[in-house]
């Protein structure tokens, strides 16, 4: 008999990052992406990362009031846009940032 399991998807980033109870930080209620869906922060995977994936997402943080506090929760996530930084730019922040600290 085959194992039967139920269809759960994986929590995605965001819902990782929310709190247990459910609740979001206060600082998204102030993003400028409450209320949007995930496509254009979460893009498929496997898209190619050149044809402008993230375009739509930084128009969007570009003029928010909260991109720190999103980079901040951001930071070590491996998927998404956070702050108006994609995955590979964070990388780079970090290893700079360690470097910096050093």
């Amino acid at each position: 008999m085959d194992d039967v399991r139920p269809n759960v998807a994986e929590p995605g980033p965001v819902e990782r990052f929310l709190a247990a109870d459910g609740c979001r930080p206060k600082w998204m209620a102030d993003a400028a992406c409450r209320g949007l869906g995930p496509a254009a922060f979460f893009p498929p995977t496997g898209r190619a990362l050149g044809d402008g994936v993230w375009d739509d997402a930084r128009s969007i943080c570009r003029g928010c009031s909260v991109r720190g506090p999103c980079l901040e929760a951001g930071w070590t996530e491996s998927d998404g846009c956070w702050g108006g930084f994609a995955p590979a730019e964070r990388i780079r922040l970090r290893r700079r940032h360690l470097r910096e600290s050093a």
